[in-house]
Formats: C-alpha cells, sequence, structure tokens
C-alpha cells in the first residue's frame, strides 16, 4: 500500500507541474502580437479618472503583463514596451495614441485589457 502511494503521489506532482507551469502568466511575462489587432486602450490621467479609446495594436508588437492575472481571470492587463522594434516610449505614444489624446493636460499613458484567449492566437510569448 505504502508503494502505491508514494507512486501515486509523484505521479499527481509531476502532472501539477506539467500542466499548470506551461500555461501560468506571471507579471513581466513578454507577449508579441502575431497580427494587428485592433483594441480598447484605457488612458491614465494625473487626477483618479480613466476613460479609453480605440487604437490599432501592429503586428509584431511586444506586449508586457503588468499584473498576474489571477486564476481563472479572461483578461491581462499589459503595457506596450515596442513597436517596430523600438522601445522608446515617445515613439510607442505617437504610433497608437492619437494626437488629441496624447497632447490633452494630465494625461500620463495608457494600458490594455486584453482577452487571455489571445494567447496563441493573436499573441505569442517570447522566452
Amino acid at each position: 500500500m505504502k508503494r502505491y502511494s508514494s507512486t501515486f503521489i509523484a505521479l499527481a506532482l509531476c502532472l501539477f507541474a506539467v500542466s499548470c507551469g506551461s500555461k501560468k502568466i506571471k507579471r513581466g511575462d513578454r507577449f508579441e502580437v502575431l497580427t494587428e489587432m485592433r483594441e480598447e486602450a484605457t488612458m491614465r490621467w494625473d487626477q483618479p479618472y480613466t476613460n479609453s479609446f480605440n487604437c490599432i495594436i501592429p503586428q509584431g508588437t511586444v506586449l508586457e503583463v503588468t499584473m498576474a492575472p489571477p486564476a481563472g481571470a479572461e483578461f491581462l492587463e499589459v503595457e506596450v514596451v515596442s513597436v517596430n522594434g523600438n522601445s522608446n516610449k515617445e515613439f510607442i505614444e505617437e504610433k497608437i495614441v492619437p494626437d488629441h489624446i496624447r497632447h490633452r493636460k494630465g494625461y500620463e499613458g495608457f494600458y490594455l485589457s486584453i482577452p487571455r484567449k489571445y494567447v496563441g492566437e493573436k499573441i505569442q510569448k517570447v522566452e
């Protein structure tokens, strides 16, 4: 009986490690956009207020997870860290954020909440 218990526990731990380890998304993980995406971006302001705008995220853009998603979360909070290989924040903002928003007083930046189902379809993890 003891032999079976040890074997069962070892097998269960291996299966858990394989099934959980490969799908876990954590803060700092990076993803490359595989195909151009039209998304809604949330703006950050210098006061406790947010709103959004529609934007195009070009193919090849690199996104970084800003918050580890809780188990079962349907969305990932990400920031754009590179567009066309350029990681300059001003360049990124010029490519994605319309002028009338970017130059508005109090504007501090933007982030995206993208569906987790995009992983493997529209975005892929960058190792």
